[in-house]
């Protein structure tokens, strides 16, 4: 890059150096001062060109690697420090969310009594459920935690659910896809219809339909699962105790005999077009259930003093001989179930229906509990409801709910010397009005009207019980 910058002179080559003929080579003009300087203004010149040139070539590069970097790697933490890589810590993956639903119930039956030291007035206002999970999804693993608190019964706090998942999502599956196969063992909830399945957040109606609530008093129970969603198809299949929480009788969350109930469900789920999602399944149980026996008793002999004279009569006296002990006994029980839920988009909201049919076999455990031991012969259980929902834009719901009920469903009696079908149903119409409000707010009002036939009139013949509900819920969640 410095040539030309000096100039220099060929001294002349004698004869004898070059072997040729004499020659007088001459010596070119020395550079004047002024050649000198443009020839140093002309280098500075093309060196500024190459510089500008260099660094042009340097970004060039720059933005090649970085859009290289940009197509391997398409999400890069941010380093914690400079030259440190990002470091991943255990809670990262860990979600909270939790709910609350406060609400106000009117009992047409309720009175301001007490029987066997509990009160009979329903006229209250409870904390229905306030619950809060942690849940965390992993490549191969899922952990699940939610606990409850509520005042039905006073002041209770417990475990709603506590589950551990092997789990396999497919090759290169992001955690938060649902599972093609997943293993859950712990205090889970069976795969039978659809509203066991259903969060009680997500449900508009106040509580399960009747016969859910017979043979479920909650739906919790502790076993091992096995579940999985393939294409529109989803599968569960479990192994319980068979003894679920929150049932009067019994021995929740344990089990009095080896035998285990085994529940499963199949289900489809497919959009049927851009409006139109359809979803249903089918749903079996078997399992076994336990007739509590009895301890045996002594001879027992009672005095009352009728005439209170202080003296012992042969009138006042009364003999209650013993009993002996009877052995505790297995029944069989099951059940069989259909559920279907229909959602088609219209200009107001989604329009849904819901329906669900099970037919069961001394599968009672919480309204009229079964005890086939005792009566001499199995009862059959028939229970079925349908429901209607409407959204009215985003923030407004109705909704209505027919529930149908049959703890007897093949009991016969006597009438005018006729075999007839004994009639012990309870049919339930709710209406439901909601409101969704902004910031997870929700408030609902829905109205029972229960008819049965669990009472009688002044002459005897079964009435209607009268007891309606009307319950106001306010629900906040996060």
């Amino acid at each position: 890059m410095l040539l030309g910058r000096t100039a220099f002179a060929v001294e002349p080559v004698t004869p004898a150096e070059t072997g040729e003929a004499s020659a007088v080579v001459s010596a070119p003009a020395p550079a004047t001062p002024a050649m000198v300087e443009e020839e140093r203004v002309a280098n500075r010149a093309r060196d500024a060109r190459i510089k500008a040139l260099e660094e042009q070539l340097l970004q060039l590069n720059q933005r090649l690697a970085n859009e290289k970097k940009v197509e391997a790697v398409p999400q890069v933490a941010a380093p914690s420090a400079v030259g440190t890589p990002a470091v991943s810590h255990w809670y990262d993956s860990l979600r909270l969310s939790a709910y609350a639903q406060t609400q106000l119930e009117f009992h047409q039956d309720s009175e301001d009594q007490l029987l066997a030291g509990q009160p009979l007035n329903q006229n209250r206002f409870l904390l229905r459920r306030g619950r809060v999970k942690i849940e965390s999804k992993h490549r191969y693993a899922e952990f699940l935690l939610e606990l409850d608190g509520n005042t039905v019964k006073g002041p209770a706090f417990g475990v709603q659910r506590a589950e551990v998942s092997v789990v396999y999502r497919g090759a290169d599956a992001p955690n938060d896809k649902t599972p093609l196969l997943a293993l859950t063992g712990g205090i889970l909830l069976p795969a039978f219809g659809r509203q066991l399945q259903e969060s009680p957040r997500e449900r508009p109606f106040m509580e399960r339909s009747l016969a859910s609530r017979a043979f479920f008093p909650s739906e919790p129970d502790v076993g091992l699962q096995l579940s999985g969603t393939v294409g529109f198809f989803n599968y569960g299949v479990a192994v319980v105790n068979g003894e679920p929480a929150g049932q009067p009788a019994g021995f929740p969350l344990r089990d009095p005999n080896a035998a285990k109930d085994i529940i499963g469900r199949l289900g489809v789920l497919a959009d049927v077009s851009g409006v139109v999602k359809a979803a249903g399944g089918v749903s079996l149980l078997n399992g076994t259930g336990t007739f509590r026996g009895t301890d045996g008793t002594k001879a027992v002999l009672a005095w009352n003093d009728f005439n209170e004279d202080g003296q012992i009569n042969s009138s006042e006296l009364t003999a209650t001989p013993g009993s002996s002990p009877s052995r505790s006994s297995n029944f069989q029980r099951w059940a069989v179930g259909a559920d279907a839920d229909l959602v088609v988009k219209t200009a107001l909201g989604n329009s849904e229906l819901q329906a669900e049919v099970t037919v069961a076999n001394n599968l009672d455990r919480n309204l009229f509990i079964s005890d086939p031991i005792t009566a001499g012969h199995d009862e059959r259980q028939f229970g079925y409801y349908v429901a209607l929902l409407q959204d009215v834009t985003k923030y407004g719901l109705l909704g209505v709910r027919y529930d149908y009920y049959d703890p007897r469903a093949d009991l016969f009696g006597a009438k005018n010397g006729k075999v007839v079908p004994f009639k012990s149903s309870i049919k339930t119409i709710s209406p439901l009005l909601g409101a969704r409000l902004p910031d997870g707010i929700k408030l609902f009002v829905e109205w029972d009207l229960v008819r049965d036939h669990l009472a009688t009139d002044d002459r005897g013949v079964p009435a209607d019980r009268k007891n309606n509900v009307v319950t106001v819920r306010l629900q906040g969640e996060l």
